[in-house]
């Protein structure tokens, strides 16, 4: 989520192959700690790129609401041998991780999700 933070990102340029064409893409940036929000979420807080310490790219693509900001890294989650596998996802959805937000560090997932035209579907992983 990038509603909060401030309106002067530093701009990037993103070129990329879309659909059998290329594409140009101008999109906001900011480097930003991930931590929990007034309402429990995810929020991000922008910090300095000369911060020590870590911090995560959160990037909005240009046109997109605020809302729908992507962050950059991973994290690891093992799904068990006996659970059903997401992958390799199907057109139309999309992965979700419900996350913890430590004091420091990267969040860490606790379950994953699968969207779709139908809603969200929650991965059984026991």
């Amino acid at each position: 989520d990038a509603c909060g933070l401030p309106a002067e990102p530093r701009r990037i340029h993103v070129t990329g192959h879309v659909e059998q064409r290329y594409t140009s893409v101008e999109a906001l940036e900011w480097r930003v700690v991930p931590a929990e929000g007034i309402t429990g979420d995810l929020a991000a807080v922008q910090v300095e790129d000369s911060r020590p310490g870590p911090t995560q790219q959160l990037t909005l693509d240009r046109g997109m609401p605020c809302e729908y900001a992507r962050l950059s890294g991973w994290s690891d989650f093992f799904i068990p041998e006996h659970a059903k596998s997401p992958f390799p996802l199907q057109k139309g959805q999309e992965l979700w991780a419900l996350v913890t937000v430590p004091p420091t560090g990267p969040v860490r997932p606790v379950k994953l999700a699968v969207s779709d035209a139908t809603g969200f579907h929650v991965l059984a992983l026991d």
